[in-house]
């Protein structure tokens, strides 16, 4: 009796725990590329956050690449959920302009969807939601 009871709590102990390394395995194949770019010197203003919450910006007019701040694993996991939700797999957002906010992300690297839109102009409801949700990060 005792033997299948400590039987019971291991098991569920070990479900518990493979859901959460599983997930955490499948954040770190995404990222996320976002910013502006455009107007009279088609400068590009880039940040990336990765899987493993790293944020990242990449100055305007170079490759110089510099750490911000590492991001929480809840708000991480928040923001790379509304990237991956059915809803914006399904929208194709492709209306640049002069100025161009943009959106990109990868899974293991490859462009999995892109979306752009004039600076000023109104995007989809969760374009904007995950949009204010990437700029609050730095």
């Amino acid at each position: 009796m005792k033997a299948r009871i400590l039987i019971v709590i291991v098991a569920i102990f070990a479900s518990g725990g493979c859901k959460h390394i599983a997930f955490r395995k499948y954040i770190q194949k995404y990222s996320l590329s976002f910013g502006h770019s455009g107007g009279f010197t088609g400068a590009t203003n880039e940040h990336i956050l990765t899987g493993r919450g790293s944020l990242y910006h990449i100055k305007e007019f170079s490759k110089d690449t510099s750490l911000l701040k590492t991001i929480g694993k809840k708000e991480l996991k928040h923001i790379f959920k509304m990237a991956d939700s059915k809803a914006l797999k399904k929208l194709e957002l492709n209306n640049p302009g002069n100025l161009t906010q943009f959106i990109r992300f990868y899974r293991n690297g490859q462009l999995v969807n892109s979306w752009q839109w004039a600076e000023g102009s109104e995007p989809p409801v969760e374009i904007r939601e995950l949009h204010a949700s990437l700029h609050k990060l730095y």
